[in-house]
């Protein structure tokens, strides 16, 4: 027998993937050529204390700023 997926998620994994994603997305939408607002999405990645990979959002954002 296959086993079934779980279907239900605790809030922190909810909360961290969820995160997660939010950055991610304002990390695809960002104008590269604003330093400001890389910095603003920098701060805000740091200091958001749940963030499923972090540390891989903020070496995206990093390779970004190098551009």
């Amino acid at each position: 027998m296959i086993p079934g997926r779980k279907k239900l998620i605790s809030d922190q994994n909810r909360s961290n993937y969820g995160n997660f994603a939010r950055l991610v997305m304002q990390l695809y939408r960002i104008d590269v050529k604003n330093k400001a607002k890389l910095a603003t999405l920098r701060r805000e990645i740091e200091a958001t204390a749940n963030t499923a990979d972090r540390n891989w959002i903020l070496k995206k954002l990093y390779e970004l700023d190098r551009k």
